[in-house]
């Protein structure tokens, strides 16, 4: 969904096993990219767009507007300022090995969507 100022904190509270992903963008559409990367990931990772109009947000996390689309990890237990920023391309397995590489700072969901091979 769709993150302000306002509604920020209750976003990084949401699910704090989870790994946090923000798309700072212009376009007020849901990316089809946030949405197939939200079903590889899902249970493990939370995402949520933030439009570039939100200035103090963008601020905090040192978004530029002229560098969107961007999508921003906030790590636990630090600033906004020291969130990871992937810097690759748009693109959905590029991005899921950025989130992935991320995943180890939650070990408890690193490895939901495993599956297991036949026994023996």
């Amino acid at each position: 969904g769709w993150v302000t100022k306002e509604t920020m904190a209750s976003f990084l509270a949401h699910d704090a096993q989870c790994v946090h992903a923000i798309l700072f963008t212009a376009r007020p559409k849901l990316p089809a990219l946030v949405e197939q990367a939200a079903q590889v990931f899902a249970g493990r990772v939370v995402f949520a767009c933030v439009l570039t109009e939100e200035d103090e947000v963008l601020e905090a996390y040192g978004v530029k507007t002229n560098l969107v689309p961007r999508f921003v990890l906030p790590l636990p237990n630090l600033p906004p300022s020291q969130a990871e920023h992937y810097k690759g391309r748009v693109e959905l397995v590029e991005l899921s090995a950025f989130i992935a590489h991320h995943l180890a700072f939650y070990p408890s969901r690193a490895n939901v969507s495993v599956v297991a091979g036949p026994p023996g």
